[in-house]
């Protein structure tokens, strides 16, 4: 099962089912209009209307999905915690086309490119940018802080031991420690790594004057905030399963 949002005190967050069924639907609404547009005439009127009721469906989704990630932020920030962990995860890059792969004789090789395509679809379609966004202005707004932090290996390091190897994860939703024995969600399991990174962010330079993307510079997050708090604080990790597979 894929979780879009899994945070390091086991809460998650999904698309109810009403959400995906009101999605689907407008997606298998769009693909009929999309097809009708296809087969009308450049400049006609007709044609000028179905791309208004194409815009308007792609609107609709829009907006569904923002107030998705507005709810979702809402509630993270209106939790106990005061510092947040995210991945600092570069969707720009993950979501790129992959390149044509040649042989030596010139001939084009499969690369995925259908497969690729629709995971970048997964992606995007989560809204993980758009809701780390919302949070870190919300949280600035009540006063806690959002800290990004390195996503790699994040799905095949232990949270228990710190062994980290790709073994460690064979399946997609099962995190079994090859060293240790530690078994747990695979979301769960990265959500505590991350939270771990957030604290080790934290107190590695206190007074370093670089500043945060929310205008706290690190000796103020730092300053006077032990490590057994920073750990009690439940730092969160919004993440997609399908992005820790890359």
């Amino acid at each position: 099962m894929v979780i879009p949002f899994q945070t390091s005190n086991q809460l998650s967050y999904d698309f109810d089912d009403k959400l995906k069924n009101k999605i689907k639907l407008k997606q298998k609404k769009l693909k009929k209009y999309q097809r009708k547009l296809a087969r009308q005439k450049k400049g006609s009127t007709s044609r000028n209307k179905t791309k208004t009721k194409i815009a308007k469906i792609h609107s609709k989704i829009s907006n569904t999905r923002h107030d998705f990630c507005h709810k979702v932020s809402h509630s993270i920030v209106n939790s106990d915690a005061k510092i947040f962990a995210v991945e600092d995860l570069k969707l720009k890059n993950m979501t790129k086309s992959p390149m044509p792969k040649q042989d030596v004789s010139g001939k084009y090789l499969p690369n995925m490119r259908k497969a690729k395509a629709g995971l970048n679809r997964e992606l995007l379609s989560k809204g993980l940018a758009k809701t780390i966004e919302f949070l870190e202005y919300k949280a600035k707004k009540y006063g806690k802080l959002v800290v990004k932090v390195s996503p790699h290996y994040s799905s095949q390091e232990c949270a228990n031991c710190g062994h980290t190897h790709a073994d460690n994860r064979k399946t997609q939703d099962n995190f079994l420690c090859l060293l240790c024995g530690n078994h747990d969600n695979a979301d769960i399991n990265a959500a505590k790594i991350i939270a771990k990174r957030g604290v080790q962010f934290l107190l590695s330079k206190p007074k370093a004057k670089t500043r945060t993307r929310l205008g706290t510079s690190r000796s103020k997050a730092g300053r006077g905030i032990s490590k057994t708090k920073l750990e009690q604080s439940n730092p969160l990790i919004p993440m997609t399963s399908e992005a820790r597979s890359l």
